[in-house]
Formats: structure tokens, sequence, C-alpha cells
């Protein structure tokens, strides 16, 4: 740049008068005039183009006023550029004009226009004729855009101010209004000029413009990033504890966490700064080889797969046990574990000792870190029931202090819950919608019992269905129930249970669909008279009708029995509102909600169940086995007992219960009521259940005398005179009574092994209806001796 300016002082000098100018020369002095600001305007483009850029590290960023200001300036720059431009050029066109004029005219000579001469000023009137510029004669030489600064007398005056602001006045005026304004000449040169203004002022517009919107852009970006820095620092923050929360509950001690943290923290960050969420999971799985194998040796999923009762778990469920461990700390002599008491955990060691002390002291021993006990919480998982106690053979108690990650009884039945529906191959789940569109809201109700309430509903398809619905108000513990009754009827396919359809278990819906039965109960069609229930669905039974359905269900029973060796379905409450009817007589067993009762009397933490069971003995105690006085002790010959009810009813059609009502008080039992086949220790059991319902516990015994007084009319040859008159129509029909009563007598037997199996029932039956068969052909048969 200096170079240049040398370059002009050199030139110009030797072009100090008019002499020495011609076209050539001047075009060479413009030139060296303009490439002056070459340098000065890449100097100031590259400095803005600087301020573009985002500052790293701890550089400081540049206010956004200033790069405006900036910009500006050079918008002010180039007007002070082009207004002294226009001056240079001012004063080259009127010595054009001087020249042009001197050439025209005799006489003179271009001596005159040193500054040096004496003559300078003789000639003076003569070239202002020649070139006038107050007022312009376009005639004789137009100024065009150089005529005002001429006119000004500006270029003749000594103040600088005056030169300097109203050149630059000029420069910005046409750089502003992109040279609208300009009224050039016919010469060449200047409109050149005039049109380099109106492309500057509009590249200049430009450019100021389009770098105000960059840098508002850049401000903007600046803030989203700054905000997304402040938003992964608040992410970061909360991973911190979730990643320590997380490295606890896969089991890493306490004195390696900071160290294995810092590492996931790393890749927690990438993950975070492109706002993907960091689910701990995947960020293991993205972790280096060597710390993943770090990690995984102290994961208690590893270990669980080492154990041999959970190396056969399925890999869901064991996934599910993980993740519900949570972490607790234990200090010297604490008891996690207490030998005798219900079990309500399983302890994960993670860090530290325990010693295991069991009944006999000689056998005590230790587990450390990465060793579990209490591990037979979860030996049922998966499966369709769930042992509400669970009671331990084992002390655990802490050796100092102990990192363990704990797993609660609770958290095992919701898994029981969730979990479970996994296993009922092929049955079809509905929701909740669906029910209650099936089911117009749950408005026709077809029948009634102590947790559920049964509706009558149709599919989509044309199907007509019952749909069983829990109406209980703690859905996981009566889904526990229904998911038994789910694996249980989800398995059976046979003639004389009720088709099983699907079921609901949703947590507020809980409810098992059942293919519709439409000729009601078995106890609608014995006792409908005596209950005033007459109706044009129900008929009177024959004796060959009730022992064809008596037939069936054992046959239903049978197959309960047989279903899997070594692991009977048991029904658990056989009765005749539990035997459903189609058109043709069919049986159809229905009911397996209790085929396990869940009653225990070794804690008080399930006093809110006591109503519940009190219901239930109310209902079925007179179907219940004589022996059942401990918490699942059910057994097949359970059933057969139950059915020798049903066998009873079907013969006197009365309902064994009776309205008189006697107080049992106390373990002390009437003696006069006859129950002399009752355990007494059974009746004192339930009653310490709940002693409030005396009175229901009487009513019952009060029934249970009523099958005494049916055993007895037997042993007294008194049969026929509680037999219902309407079924004994002949000899045949009274033989054949007589030998379903002596059934019925065998079944009720109070000790189990005394009872005969319900295959042996099937068979007994099947030889009276083949007798009833063959008498109705007429034929000459005895019926089959038992």
């Amino acid at each position: 740049m200096y170079l240049v300016q040398v370059a002009i002082f050199i030139f110009f000098s030797k072009m100090r008068d008019l002499r020495s100018l011609s076209t050539k020369r001047m075009a060479i002095m413009n030139f060296f005039v303009l490439l002056q600001y070459v340098p000065r305007v890449l100097c100031i483009y590259l400095s803005c183009k600087e301020l573009k850029r985002t500052p790293k590290g701890g550089t400081g960023e540049t206010a956004i006023w200033v790069k405006g200001v900036l910009n500006f300036f050079m918008y002010i720059l180039a007007s002070h550029v082009l207004g002294a431009i226009w001056y240079f050029f001012a004063i080259q066109r009127m010595a054009i004009c001087w020249h042009d004029a001197c050439r025209k005219e005799n006489g003179c000579d271009t001596s005159t226009f040193g500054c040096h001469e004496h003559q300078t000023f003789r000639n003076i009137r003569f070239l202002n004729d020649l070139c006038p510029i107050s007022p312009v004669n376009t005639t004789l030489f137009d100024f065009g855009i150089y005529s005002t600064i001429l006119q000004s007398g500006i270029p003749g005056s000594t103040n600088y101010f005056e030169k300097f602001s109203n050149c630059f006045w000029w420069g910005l005026r046409n750089l502003s209004s992109l040279g609208s304004n300009l009224e050039p000449s016919i010469d060449g040169w200047e409109n050149l000029f005039a049109a380099f203004i109106s492309i500057i002022g509009l590249l200049l517009f430009l450019y100021l413009i389009g770098n105000l919107q960059t840098y508002m852009q850049l401000n903007t970006a600046r803030r989203e990033d700054h905000r997304h820095k402040m938003k992964v620092e608040r992410k970061m923050e909360k991973k911190d504890p979730e990643t320590e929360l997380w490295l606890s509950k896969n089991g890493v001690p306490k004195r390696l966490i900071n160290d294995i943290k810092s590492q996931m923290m790393v890749k927690v960050r990438q993950e975070v700064e492109v706002d993907r969420d960091a689910d701990l999971d995947y960020i293991f799985s993205i972790l280096p080889r060597t710390l993943q194998i770090r990690i995984k040796k102290y994961m208690p999923i590893t270990t669980l797969k080492r154990e041999p009762m959970f190396q056969n778990m399925d890999e869901n469920v064991l996934k599910e046990i993980c993740r519900r461990l949570k972490p607790k700390k234990f200090t010297e002599g604490d008891i996690i574990i207490e030998e005798g008491k219900r079990l309500k955990k399983m302890v994960y060691i993670v860090d530290g000792l325990v010693s295991i002390r069991g009944e006999d002291s000689s056998s005590d021993f230790e587990r450390g870190a990465g060793e579990v006990c209490g591990e037979k919480l979860v030996r049922r998982l998966p499966s369709t029931s769930f042992p509400r106690r669970v009671p331990e053979t084992e002390s655990v108690i802490a050796k100092g202090d102990v990192e363990a990650l704990v797993l609660t009884a609770s958290d095992v039945q919701d898994m029981v819950f969730e979990f479970g529906r996994q296993y009922f191959l092929g049955t079809k789940i509905f929701s909740a919608k669906q029910l209650e569109e099936a089911t117009n809201n749950y408005l026709n109700i077809i029948g009634q019992g102590i947790s559920a309430t049964v509706y009558e509903g149709n599919l989509p398809d044309g199907t007509r269905v019952a749909v069983k619905k829990s109406k209980t108000t703690r859905p996981i513990s009566y889904s526990l129930r229904v998911i038994k009754e789910v694996g249980v009827a989800s398995q059976i396919d046979h003639i004389n249970v009720v088709r099983f359809l699907g079921c609901c278990l949703e947590p507020q819906t809980q409810a098992l669909v059942f293919k519709y039965i439409p000729n009601g109960t078995l106890y609608d069609h014995i006792h409908k008279e005596e209950e005033g229930r007459g109706s044009s669905q129900t008929q009177a039974l024959s004796l060959e009708s009730r022992i064809k359905i008596a037939s069936e269900t054992a046959e239903a029973l049978a197959y309960l029995h047989s279903f899997i060796p070594n692991k009977p379905i048991i029904h658990g409450h056989v009765n005749t509102k539990y035997i459903l009817l189609d058109y043709d007589l069919t049986a159809k067993l229905f009911g397996f909600g209790v085929s396990r009762l869940f009653i225990d009397d070794d804690d008080d933490d399930d006093d809110d169940d006591d109503e519940a069971v009190a219901a239930y003995v109310r209902e079925k105690l007179r179907y219940l086995d004589p022996e059942y006085n401990q918490p699942q002790a059910l057994r097949e010959k359970s059933d057969v007992y139950n059915f020798g009810v049903v066998l009873a009813e079907l013969l006197t059609s009365r309902v064994f219960e009776n309205d008189n009502e006697r107080e049992y008080c106390g373990t002390q039992l009437d003696a006069n009521v006859g129950l002399k086949e009752w355990n007494t220790a059974s009746l004192c059991w339930m009653y310490r259940r709940n002693p409030y319902n005396m009175r229901a516990f009487s009513s019952e015994v009060m029934g249970k005398r009523n099958l005494a007084w049916f055993l007895s009319s037997m042993e007294n040859g008194h049969l026929d005179q509680i037999l219902d008159g309407e079924i004994i129509v002949n000899e045949a029909t009274s033989e054949t009574a007589k030998k379903v009563a002596d059934l019925a007598k065998r079944c009720l037997r109070s000790k189990r092994e005394e009872r005969p199996s319900m295959e042996q029932v099937v068979v007994e039956l099947e030889g009276l209806r083949k007798f009833m068969a063959e008498y109705q052909r007429g034929e000459d048969v005895e019926p089959s001796s038992s």
C-alpha cells in the first residue's frame, strides 16, 4: 500500500502541470490512485470475516454491537473514499476542459497552465469563458456529476474541513441512494464511475444487512449452544447419581464405583450431547470390552445364572429380578433374615460377609460378595401361583458392614402378576375396553360370587360369553388368584369343563372369559321349587338325568386329577352351583379360582384377608373336606368328599344347611350337634381366623348335621324316607338310588384313604348309567354292585 502511494507521488510530481497531461497518463495515475485502496479493502474484509468466527476455548467473544459498528464503519469509509475520488476526478475534469479549450483556441500556450509560470493568471478569464461552471454551459463543456463541486468553489478553498465534509456527504448520499440521483455526462469514464458508485452501494448495503443477519444468527446459535451446554450439564448432574445407583444395583462395590463411574460418564456425555437418551443399559453395551468384563464380574445376573435354581429360569424373569433389586446397607449384628419367621426378602451380597446359622448351631458358615441368601423366595417363579408364606429355616446375620441388593416378597408377587400371563400358551388376552363393549358396560349379571361377578356378553363374532370379573379393591392380591385360575383353565380341554376363551389382566380389570352355558346350574334345577325360582330354563330332573350329570362331572374331576402326573389339578369346591348344564343337560364343570386356598395363621400381615376367608367358609364349609385343617391341605380326595355331597343333593334334592342357629364359642363344640366325623382342630382353626363370624360358623355346623342325618338314615335303613320321591318311579330307580347313596356314603368318609378315587367313582356311575339305559330298553339286568 505504501509503495503505491510512493509511486503516485513520483508520477504526480512529473505531471504537476497540464502540459504533460494525456489520456494515457491520466489513466495510469487513476489506476495507481484506486490501487492503493485494494489492500485497505482487503484488510477490512478479512477483519470483518474474522468477526464471524466463533471464538474457541476461553477467548472472549466480540459483542454484536461492536461487529455492527465495524461493518457500518466500512460503509462510512467507502463514502469518504468515493467522495475523495469524486473531488479528484472533478479537478481532472476541469483540467481536461482547460486543455481542450487551449488546443482549440489560437494563441493559447499550454505553458499558461504551469503554476510556476508568471503568466498563469493572464488568461483566467479566457479559460473561464471556454469552461464555464457558473452557470454551466453544456454546449461548450458538460461537467456532468462534477459540476456541483466545481460550482461550490470548494476546489479553490483552503479550508480542509469544508472540502472533507462536502466530499463525504456527496459520497454517503449517492452511495445510500445507489447513485440514483447522478446525471453523468456522455463521458465514458464518468459513466463508469457513476455505475461503480451504484454497484458498490448495492454491494455494501447487501453486505451490511447480510452481516447483521449473520451476526444475529450467530448470536442465536451461541445462545442455543449455551442452552444446550446447560441442558447437557443438568442432564449430567442427574445422570451422575443415576449411574452410581445403576452400578450399585448391578453389584459393583462402593469402593470401585467412583473409578468405574468416571469412565462410564464419558460415554454418557457423548450420548447426552447428541441429544439421545443415555440409557445406562445401552451405555454399558458400548463401553470398552475390558470395562464391560470388569462390571459383569459383579453383576447379580452373572452370579444368579450360576445358581442351580436360577439356571433354568426364563431370561426375562431373571432380568426383572435383577431390575427390582434395591441397594441396602447392614451393620454389624443386623439380623437380615430370621429363622422361623416369614421369608420377606432375598439378599444378594455385594460386599462384606454374613453368617448363616441353621437350626443346628454347629452348621454355621459364611457367605460373601457375589452370593445369595433367601433364594427360596423366588423358587416358584415363573408359576401360576405364589406361596403367601415361605418360612425360613436359617438366620442370616451381618458380620461387619454389608452392602447388599434386596428383593422383597411384594416385588415377587408383582412379578407373578406381570409375568404370569406369558406362560398361558394360546390364551387370548382381552382388553378392558373389549370386555366393556362385549358386556354392554357390564349390564347383565348372571351370577354373584365372593370375589367376582359373572356377566353375560357377546363377542364381535357373535359368540356368547360369560365374563367373570373380579370385584376386589386389592388388584394384586386377587390377581394372583386370577393368574392361577387362568393357568389352570387355559390348559384344560374337556367336554365336561366350561370352555375357557381368554382373560383380561389389566391392573384395574381382572376378568376371565368363558363360553356361555345357557341352561343354568345344577343347583337351580334341583332346588328351583323350594326357592321359588322356577322358570322355563329349568326342568325337573329324572334319576337317569341326575346320574348322567353326576357321571359327567366325575369324568371331568378324574380328568383334572390325572391331567399331569404327580401334579393333579384340584378343583377345591365342587358343588351344585359350579356344575352348569346346557340344553341337552350335559354337565359343564366351572370355577377353578380357589383350587388352593391361600390361608395361613402364621402372620398378622394378612388380617385384611380374613373377611374373604370367612365369607368363603360361610358359603363352602358344608362342602369342605373334614381333614382340611392346615393351609394348602386340599388333595384329590377333597374333591371326592365334595362330590359325595353333590350325590347326596342329587338323591334328596335338599340343601345341606339349616336356618336354626347355635353359637360356637371358644374351642368347645356342642356334643348334641352330631358332628363326630368333623375334625375339631379344623373348626377351631377356622374360628380363630375370625371370631366375629361365630353365628355363621354355627349355622354351617348345623348344615354338617344334615350330612350326619343323611348317613344315619342310611345306616338305620331309612333311606327311602329322605330320597326325593319324584325321582323314585319304579323298582329300578329305587335300587339305583340305593347304589348311588352307597357311593355317596363312601365318598363322605372322614378319612381320605377310605374314600374311592374319582376314577373308581366314574366306573361305578357308568355302570349305573348302563343299567338304567338297559332297563329303559326292557332288558332284564341288575345294577352293578360296588
